[in-house]
């Protein structure tokens, strides 16, 4: 932050509650949509309509193709990339775990806010990455990892940003 005022909205909102979350996502909602990661499907299941009905998806959909950010943090699993999938079809694989995996810093972090991190990034005990190779619907830039086994990304998508970050936070220890 350049030290510029901002807030936190750390407001919970569940997928069936369509009102609730068209009115988060609002013109004068969030700057961007923070999805955790989805390690087990007896919490959420992003292939269940009961839990993700087709009107989340679409209100998702057209949050980020009307210029907002999804931010998708991941871990153990496919279900990360399915939830992406399910949303703006983009074909993204889930890769393998990644524990104790490095990750080289790619080019196209140059003129971002990674272009000053780590030439390596380390992947802990439930770190996936994602196979971005096949995409379709949008646009694939790796910051971390080739783009069949990245662990960091951004998809371009209408005219907002899809950011994956995979990390498994359970083992990351506290901040």
């Amino acid at each position: 932050n350049d030290g510029a005022d901002f807030s936190i909205d750390d407001t919970v909102v569940n997928f069936t509650d369509v009102a609730k979350l068209k009115s988060s996502l609002s013109s004068s909602g969030p700057s961007f949509f923070f999805m955790t990661d989805i390690e087990n499907t007896k919490t959420f299941n992003p292939r269940s309509s009961a839990d993700f009905p087709k009107e989340a998806k679409s209100l998702l959909r057209d949050y980020v193709s009307g210029g907002g950010i999804l931010v998708q943090t991941a871990t153990f699993g496919a279900e990360d990339v399915v939830f992406l999938n399910q949303i703006f079809d983009l074909n993204l694989v889930n890769g393998p775990n990644g524990a104790s995996k490095t990750w080289d810093k790619q080019p196209a972090t140059s003129g971002t806010g990674f272009e000053s991190a780590p030439n390596q990034i380390r992947g802990q005990s439930a770190t996936d990455s994602v196979d971005a190779s096949g995409i379709r619907n949008g646009f694939w830039r790796s910051y971390y990892g080739p783009q069949s086994d990245s662990v960091i990304g951004e998809v371009a998508y209408g005219q907002g940003k899809i950011f994956f970050v995979s990390n498994d936070y359970y083992d990351a220890g506290y901040a």
